[in-house]
């Protein structure tokens, strides 16, 4: 079974490239009928917090990427890394430094002045039993390391970008267990991975320089080497890693500006993949097209304007009710009471609402003026428009005949104002304007036939009274 993992590290915010990451391991796993697993990597104890770690979680809950089983922490299979360690180090293919920081800081200015690449030199592979009682006399602790093994290149076949090969010279005997027993990021993941049964390691490309020692360690410890599939970050607009100098990277950022979780999702998978030429998908309908193989091998760039453009999609064909519970806590944060009866107006009423709205604040405001009562306070604008002895008359003349209408509904309302202005002699926006405001106490809102719909035959007869006192 493909069992793929989200493994993030809660030493602060959930960057939107994790979060892209997480989908493309949750859509692979499901369009495989796999597992799509999470680990949370805390063993940096001095920087992991638990603020860190929650955000995490309700950051990929928000969109729907929780996952399949319980969320593994890292710090819990201590025992399993330091065992892996002892694995290493009977296999000979591990062994104790007990080189000291300054030590180690000579050796490196000495290779600067040589002109040679900086690394370790393995001058402790091959101490001898009476040369590490010497140094544990002195008082040191050692650190270990894994010995690369002779051989030219380590070579895979990655999903995303194809063959890569990468040679061992580049790399140096690097350190698996600190000198305080804590085990290094590299052991970690491979014995994490295992245990975990990770059959795909899909993460960004910045992790390549990683994967010839994870490959290296998979094999020393006689474990299945998993695929691996690396693939492009994401850029700013300017082509430069995104970061926050182009506006938001925290997931949880975009929750806060108004995003829906489904154009979120449908906007990252559109970063570096394409279900042909479609730019709005469901997530069911990437599932059914996902191939890992035709994930982009370069870069994308991140748009805000074509996330706004997505994301006014969505709120267009959003339901009332799902709508009306997003905005809640915007109204509650702005001191808006919602009563029974706005919420009846609003889950009739949202769906007008979203033409010219790209996030929900947009929609809030829109939607702002159902929560004004009458009498209103109006703006100048407004007021100059109802003042006039023409627009008074008009709306007390159209209170009578609404008064005696009985069928309330849109398309009779609508031929019941077409004939009053047609009876009036006088054009449409003669009684549309003074009727909205009469209505809303402001010019700004949907069609004056769907707000009579909506606020009801008494409550707008009542409101026109008001305004033509």
């Amino acid at each position: 079974m493909v069992r793929t993992r989200i493994a993030p590290s809660p030493t602060g915010m959930l960057h939107i490239g994790t979060v892209r990451t997480a989908l493309f391991n949750y859509v692979f796993a499901k369009a495989n009928n796999g597992k799509y697993l999470g680990r949370i990597e805390d063993t940096d104890r001095e920087r992991s917090t638990a603020e860190a770690e929650q955000v995490i979680v309700d950051g990929l809950a928000w969109l729907g990427l929780t996952p399949d089983e319980s969320w593994v922490k890292q710090t819990h299979n201590i025992e399993d890394h330091k065992n892996a360690v002892q694995v290493l180090l009977e296999k000979g293919c591990a062994y104790e430094c007990f080189m000291s920081p300054e030590e180690l800081e000579v050796m490196r200015e000495e290779q600067r002045a040589q002109g040679k690449k900086i690394g370790y030199d393995g001058r402790h592979r091959n101490l001898t039993a009476e040369q590490k009682q010497s140094f544990i006399n002195e008082g040191r602790k050692p650190v270990i390391r894994f010995k690369l093994p002779d051989e030219d290149k380590v070579v895979w076949q990655d999903v995303v970008q194809s063959e890569i090969s990468y040679p061992i010279n580049e790399l140096d005997d690097f350190i698996i267990m600190r000198a305080d027993g804590t085990p290094t990021y590299n052991l970690v993941v491979v014995v994490d991975d295992h245990t975990m049964e990770i059959t795909h390691v899909i993460r960004g490309d910045d992790h390549i320089n990683n994967t010839p020692k994870q490959i290296l360690m998979y094999q020393a410890l006689g474990y299945s080497v998993p695929e691996f599939a690396h693939i492009p970050l994401i850029h700013g607009p300017d082509g430069k890693k995104l970061s926050k100098r182009h506006g938001a990277v925290s997931v949880l950022d975009y929750k806060e500006m108004g995003y829906l979780p489904e154009a979120l999702n449908n906007y990252l998978m559109r970063l570096g993949w394409s279900m042909g030429d479609s730019e709005k998908f469901s997530m069911d309908e990437a599932i059914a097209n996902f191939k890992l193989k035709n994930v982009n091998k370069g870069a994308s760039n991140f748009d805000f304007n074509k996330l706004d453009w997505l994301n006014a999609q969505y709120l267009k064909e959003a339901d009332n009710v799902y709508l009306l519970d997003l905005l809640r806590p915007i109204f509650k944060a702005q001191g808006k009471e919602l009563t029974a009866t706005i919420e009846g107006y609003l889950t009739q009423s949202l769906g007008e609402l979203t033409a010219r709205a790209k996030k929900l604040p947009d929609l809030a405001e829109a939607a702002s003026f159902y929560f004004n009562e009458p009498p209103f306070t109006l703006d100048e604008k407004s007021a100059q428009a109802v003042a006039t002895a023409e627009a008074k008359n008009t709306l007390t003349a159209l209170h009578s005949v609404l008064a005696a209408e009985n069928n309330w509904s849109h398309d009779h309302l609508s031929d019941v104002l077409n004939r009053f202005v047609t009876d009036q002699g006088i054009k449409f926006k003669d009684v549309g304007m003074p009727l909205r405001i009469a209505l809303t106490g402001t010019t700004n809102s949907p069609s004056v036939t769907h707000l009579l719909e909506v606020l009801g035959k008494d409550e707008s007869l009542k409101r026109m009274a008001i305004m033509t006192q």
